[in-house]
């Protein structure tokens, strides 16, 4: 069974830091991904939904994303595979609180930033994940879509980063982040 959330762009590889600095949505709009153990899209899972951190900074060897680019449900493009690059917890800061019609609170939240094949960095908040076929599904997509929509652009300072890969510097050692899942 796949899982999805709303991630955001982040353009930190741009700007040389291993902080998060998320794009507007102007120029990378807020879409749906689903993560799934189908990596070649015939109907069978053939790999996991485990996360997988990647001491080498390859990609995730069994589990691979797709977009629906407009939420319609309808996935608008074929298995992407990805690389798991850190994570952390969002700074305290006033402006990540009062998101979204629910005034919703995402301080302390923990983050993950992924990149996939194209280059493209990707950034999504861990708990967002939810199950497509769940009683709540319809609510929970919404909630977390005007979550991350109204995330404020810019950078944010991560704190207690566990990091796997990131080009350019050495591998940190391995925590229970190596065996996370969403």
């Amino acid at each position: 069974m796949p899982l999805l959330l709303w991630p955001r762009g982040d353009s930190s590889s741009s700007a040389g830091n291993a902080s998060l600095n998320a794009s507007n949505t102007n120029k990378q709009p807020t879409s749906l991904l689903t993560f799934s153990a189908d990596t070649n899209n015939d109907g069978t899972d053939d790999g996991g939904l485990k996360l997988d951190f990647t001491l080498d900074g390859s990609n995730d060897p069994d589990t691979v994303i797709y977009f629906d680019t407009n939420g319609d449900g309808a996935l608008d493009s074929g298995p992407i595979s990805f690389m798991m690059d850190f994570g952390g917890t969002l700074p305290s800061t006033n402006k990540l609180n009062g998101l979204a019609p629910n005034n919703t609170d995402i301080r302390g939240e923990e983050v993950v930033i992924l990149t996939l094949v194209d280059g493209t960095r990707l950034f999504f908040l861990r708990g967002f994940f939810f199950d497509p076929d769940g009683p709540n599904a319809a609510t929970k997509s919404q909630d977390t879509f005007d979550i991350m929509d109204d995330f404020p652009n810019g950078a944010h300072n991560l704190g207690n980063l566990f990091v796997c890969h990131v080009s350019g510097t050495q591998n940190y050692p391995l925590t229970a982040a190596s065996q996370w899942k969403p």
